[in-house]
């Protein structure tokens, strides 16, 4: 039985399996020790799955669909291949004990980690709302202790700013892609993810509270002015990883979105893609450029 404790966004997730699967660097960043785990999950084989599933909840045809049984618990069936090779999750209304069941006749060179598969990452997301915490598409830096948001559509720069800052080699890069944001009392924290973005060196298993949600734009030169919480929360919800299967799930990361804008500052950036963004934002933040932006 292997057994590997991973700690993602503060969470420590203990998995057990009988199964090898791949594990890439960026996932191995977030292999913990320690016997105590907040959730524990099982890879079970499809023949082992018994649960009577009747009662749907929710179907996309061309990916998964969720059925709450007797008790109240959901299961989630995926349309499985070589890559993915997820069959079910069950997923319990209490307690933290999870069971992911896979087809082991489709595990190949081919597959990815267990921990790359979206029905994991959708199996973290509920845990993670349960927790104050959400995923946003959006890159996420650290410069002298400080944690910076970048967030926006498709194409808006979201790399580009992450590859400057790289580049600068003024700040710690937590991802470009996914982004961990909890709620810890009266303060928001960030955290780099394993799921990564275009950048094959783009991933940190580090973390800082949140100083500042920027929502970035191509423009002809650098300038960022305020926003208002309603439009930044309007904004958030579209680059959230949404839980459009469960309306309370909705209505909880919502809630949360809306926590985070009263928390924090939320401004709109306008950038120019060279170097002088880099400066811009150092400025703005009273960071010294001759600090060691990189210590956390």
């Amino acid at each position: 039985m292997n057994d590997n404790l991973y700690v993602i966004g503060g969470l420590k997730i203990r998995i057990k399996t009988e199964y090898i699967f791949p594990c890439p660097s960026h996932v191995s960043a977030f292999l913990s020790s320690g016997e105590k785990a907040d959730v524990e999950i099982r890879i079970l084989s499809e023949k082992d799955f018994n649960h009577a599933v009747t009662d749907k909840k929710y179907e996309d045809s061309d990916w998964f669909s969720v059925y709450e049984i007797d008790n109240g618990d959901n299961i989630f069936s995926f349309i499985a291949d070589e890559i993915c090779y997820v069959t079910h999750l069950y997923i319990p209304h209490t307690g933290n004990n999870i069971d992911i069941y896979i087809d082991d006749n489709l595990l190949t060179e081919k597959s990815i980690s267990i921990i790359e598969t979206t029905p994991f990452l959708m199996c973290f997301m509920i845990i993670l709302i349960k927790y104050n915490g959400i995923i946003l598409h959006s890159s996420g830096v650290i410069m002298d202790n400080k944690g910076f948001i970048f967030c926006g559509k498709s194409g808006s720069g979201k790399t580009t700013i992450s590859n400057l800052f790289i580049k600068s080699n003024r700040a710690t890069l937590l991802t470009d892609e996914a982004l961990i944001l909890r709620k810890h009392k009266n303060s928001i924290k960030i955290y780099g993810s394993p799921w990564k973005g275009s950048g094959d060196n783009i991933y940190c298993n580090k973390s800082s509270s949140l100083n500042h949600i920027y929502f970035i734009y191509h423009g002809k030169k650098n300038i960022s002015g305020n926003i208002e919480k309603r439009e930044a929360v309007s904004i958030l919800v579209k680059q959230a990883f949404p839980y459009f299967w469960d309306n309370k799930l909705m209505l909880r990361s919502f809630s949360l979105m809306t926590d985070v804008t009263n928390i924090v500052p939320c401004s709109n950036l306008h950038f120019i893609p060279d170097q002088s963004v880099v400066s811009f934002i150092m400025k703005k933040e009273g960071i010294d450029a001759l600090s060691n932006v990189q210590s956390i």
